[in-house]
């Protein structure tokens, strides 16, 4: 039986580096994902799909491994990266925007929204003592992730 938990973040933040290479490193999915934590490996399924295979969490039989399908949609003249769930696809739903914008010192503003929901192998009976867990874990990896991409792109602005 699996049970779904909600997952979703929101993050603005500023780096030195030019908009045009913020655009050209997300826009690359294996590279993003390189500065993504805890990703056990990412499959190119081709036609812009990648599945995402996280590394196992948990002790024993009380281990899961979340991975997932995304569709990825790119639009360089307004610097967006886009990805949507691919139905059916692993035991979670991930989409989400990359949005960079210009800064006046020539850095970027970029602005990061994520949602969806993941199915984890729990009984009815534990899913309210694993979705708190599982979402502050959720927001962890995301802290994580634009550590990295900041350190990538210069520091902060």
């Amino acid at each position: 039986m699996a049970v779904p938990v909600p997952v979703s973040a929101s993050r603005s933040f500023d780096v030195k580096a030019a908009p045009e290479e913020v655009y050209a490193l997300l826009s690359n999915v294996p590279e993003a994902i390189r500065h993504f934590p805890k990703v056990e490996r990412l499959e190119d399924l081709g036609g812009g799909k990648y599945r995402r295979v996280m590394e196992k969490t948990g002790v024993g039989k009380a281990s899961i491994q979340i991975e997932y399908d995304s569709q990825y949609s790119f639009d360089p003249a307004n610097r967006t990266v886009s990805w949507a769930p691919v139905p059916g696809a692993g035991n979670g739903q991930v989409g989400g925007t990359w949005t960079i914008q210009p800064r006046p010192d020539g850095g970027s503003h970029l602005e990061l929204s994520t949602s969806g929901e993941l199915d984890l192998p729990v009984s009815k009976m534990l899913a309210g003592a694993v979705k708190g867990p599982v979402a502050k874990e959720f927001e962890h990896t995301m802290d994580t992730y634009v550590q990295n991409l900041t350190q990538a792109f210069g520091g902060p602005a």
